[in-house]
């Protein structure tokens, strides 16, 4: 009847407390792509374009003077400068360690900022149209990521959620009912990059609608030969 329906509870339902689950911070690999930001003097000059334009009664300007950078196959990315480094399995704050002692040889008190810009998972909505998030940080919830995709949709059900998941090379599958409460902790759990958010279709309302015609033409078929059988005896 209500195959969108969450997070249901019954009478005896008692609430409780459940321990977090931590997020595991991004970490950069093959065909990742970044963005870079140097700036000499710790960032001095960040500050100062901010107290300059607020001096001014502008609104503060966001200083942004990098383009996209791809982790190559063997974890190598190719930067202004410093060349060639290797970047893979680092986390954005390990990378942005790593480079500054690279950058302290040109630049004075460098500042180094590293974006990891093309993290996305993907949420198939039932019957309904898929969506690609862009995941910016790394404590984003199966809960979250539904509600930023358009939630459950009145032709999909809850009750049958799918999360697919590549580890070590092979594909795992995990299966959560969020028709009741009892799977709200694995609701709770973070998602990764690349994940796939399956949410499978409920009953199909144009299938109704196609059979309609058939049903009506065979039960008026019945009332005929009915009333006609009727009419024999």
């Amino acid at each position: 009847m209500h195959p969108n329906r969450i997070l249901d509870t019954d009478k005896k339902f008692q609430s409780q407390t459940f321990l977090d689950t931590i997020p595991q911070d991004f970490k950069l690999k093959h065909g990742d792509v970044i963005e870079l930001y140097v700036y000499p003097k710790k960032g001095y000059i960040l500050i100062e374009s901010q107290i300059t334009t607020n001096l001014n009664t502008l609104n503060p300007q966001v200083i942004r003077n990098s383009m996209p950078y791809t982790i190559d196959q063997n974890g190598l990315t190719n930067l202004p400068i410093i060349g060639q480094v290797e970047l893979s399995d680092l986390t954005e704050q390990e990378a942005e360690i790593k480079l500054t002692k690279l950058y302290s040889e040109f630049y004075i008190d460098p500042f180094v900022n590293v974006l990891i810009t093309n993290k996305f998972i993907t949420v198939y909505r039932g019957g309904s149209d898929a969506k690609q998030l862009n995941i910016t940080r790394p404590d984003i919830t199966i809960l979250d990521a539904i509600a930023q995709a358009g939630g459950i949709p009145e032709n999909a059900r809850s009750s049958r959620i799918k999360i697919l998941r590549m580890v070590n090379g092979v594909t795992l599958t995990e299966e959560i009912d969020l028709s009741g409460i009892d799977d709200i902790k694995k609701a709770e759990s973070y998602i990764k990059p690349n994940d796939i958010i399956y949410i499978e279709p409920g009953i199909n309302a144009h299938f109704f609608r196609e059979v309609s015609p058939i049903i009506t033409t065979v039960s008026s078929s019945v009332v005929i030969y009915a009333f006609f059988a009727n009419l024999n005896k």
